[in-house]
């Protein structure tokens, strides 16, 4: 059961990582949208303002789908969301890797984890 805990915790650390990412993503789309509509061309604007909706518009529904699977974990439900989770953090070395491989570990491998969901 504490690992279930920390699995929350560490669902919330992504969900924010994200957030700041998403947020960051957007700052630079608006400084591009300045930089662009200075010089009046409308390619530059179209753009920016492409770059910051695609970017908002990726990472901050991962972020918050990472914080109400951590929500949900703790509570023993989500295991398929959080398996695909975990699958796609896989890809994102180091810490990706690290934490895609303890969540499959812990929601199909850990025996007391495995009976909390079912």
């Amino acid at each position: 059961m504490e690992h279930l805990k920390y699995l929350k915790w560490i669902n919330y650390a992504m969900a924010g990582l994200l957030a700041m990412a998403g947020l960051f993503g957007g700052a630079m789309g608006l400084i591009m949208l300045m930089a662009s509509s200075s010089q009046s061309e409308a390619e530059g604007v179209f753009v920016s303002v492409l770059f910051m909706v695609l970017f908002m518009g990726i990472t901050l529904p991962f972020a918050l789908l990472h914080y109400l699977t951590g929500k949900r974990v703790a509570e023993g439900r989500w295991r398929i969301v959080q398996t695909i989770l975990a699958i796609m953090g896989i890809m994102n070395m180091p810490v990706g890797t690290a934490y895609g491989l303890y969540s499959l570990w812990l929601c199909w491998m850990n025996e007391e984890s495995k009976a909390q969901f079912v």
